[in-house]
């Protein structure tokens, strides 16, 4: 036997009363990813350069993305929780969407940013929030003409060596070059983890301190510049080169720094990449910082596509770019 209908007015309540629990389950949701945002807003901070994602993968459950996402959270925490107020049918997700940028489109990465010699320098470059391994997955194979770009020195990140070997290995044409600074102490690392990607080491470039000697602890030693190897991705018809290049580069830039903590000299990008690559080509670079290989790609009359996984640099990054 059906049990009895009820009122209506009973029926009401209990929808209402359903609709304010999932509101404020919701939002208990929402503050606890705001909380682990701020949690890893601290640790982050505490991380020396290049350990947070060492650190991240060995003590915490996360992918790099998810933090990167919980950290968004908390950073935007006073909009979510005005926005949200009333929002009953949003899931976490959702609300991440209020505060995402328009998703980069795969449509315009082969031809990758159509290319006009007279267009504008907003239609040369796209600069994406992120990690590499997981917002460049939309690059077409074999679209890229060049990466340049800074890993972090430290021991701790040598995996990102071989993570860049294989996005190099996809995402570059036949006889493309990669190009990528390193410290001395990981340059056997590099070559090694790179070489297992297939890319057959070029060139070494040496980068001259000309204002002051990095103390190598340990070695005793007064460093006074830092290799820059060039890898080329077999295939393609080899071509001379329309200009010279020396291969030590004394380069100099005391403004670099200012717009971060690792930048290098614009001038040192713009002349690898005007030796390297020809007008209208696309560079990459996938560890962008404060974006001097785009903006550096940009002022050569190339295209440049550039990530970084630091939300602060990459604002940067933009201000810097958007002022060409």
């Amino acid at each position: 036997m059906s049990e009895p209908a009820l009122p209506l007015e009973e029926l009401a309540s209990q929808i209402n009363a359903e609709h304010r629990a999932f509101i404020a389950g919701f939002r208990r949701t929402l503050e606890h990813g705001i909380e682990a945002g701020r949690l890893l807003s601290e640790a982050k901070a505490r991380c020396r350069h290049g350990e947070w994602l060492v650190w991240l993968a060995a003590n915490v459950e996360v992918a790099p993305r998810t933090a990167q996402e919980y950290v968004r959270l908390y950073k935007h925490r006073d909009e979510l929780r005005a926005k949200t107020r009333s929002a009953a049918h949003l899931t976490a997700k959702d609300a991440l969407k209020m505060l995402a940028r328009p998703a980069p489109r795969s449509e315009d990465l082969q031809g990758v940013l159509p290319y006009e010699p007279d267009s504008p320098a907003e239609d040369r470059y796209e600069l994406r929030l992120g990690d590499f391994r997981e917002c460049l997955s939309d690059i077409p194979d074999g679209a890229v003409d060049l990466i340049f770009t800074d890993p972090p020195y430290s021991q701790d990140a040598a995996h990102l060596w071989s993570d860049l070997g294989a996005l190099a290995a996809r995402v570059l044409k036949p006889g493309g070059f990669l190009i990528a600074y390193s410290g001395q102490s990981t340059l056997a690392e590099a070559f090694s983890r790179i070489g297992a990607h297939r890319l057959r080491p070029y060139w070494v470039f040496s980068v001259s301190h000309t204002r002051a000697h990095a103390r190598l602890w340990g070695y005793g030693i007064l460093n006074a510049w830092k290799p820059l190897p060039v890898w080329r991705k077999d295939g393609g018809i080899p071509q001379q080169p329309r200009l010279w290049i020396v291969d030590e580069l004394r380069i100099g830039e005391l403004e670099a720094k200012t717009h971060h903590e690792w930048a290098q000299p614009v001038g040192q990008a713009s002349a690898l990449i005007a030796h390297f690559t020809q007008p209208g080509e696309l560079i990459l670079d996938p560890m962008m910082g404060s974006g001097t290989t785009v903006l550096a790609a940009v002022m050569e009359g190339r295209k440049g596509v550039g990530c970084e996984i630091e939300e602060e640099a990459y604002l940067e990054a933009k201000r810097r770019i958007v002022q060409l």
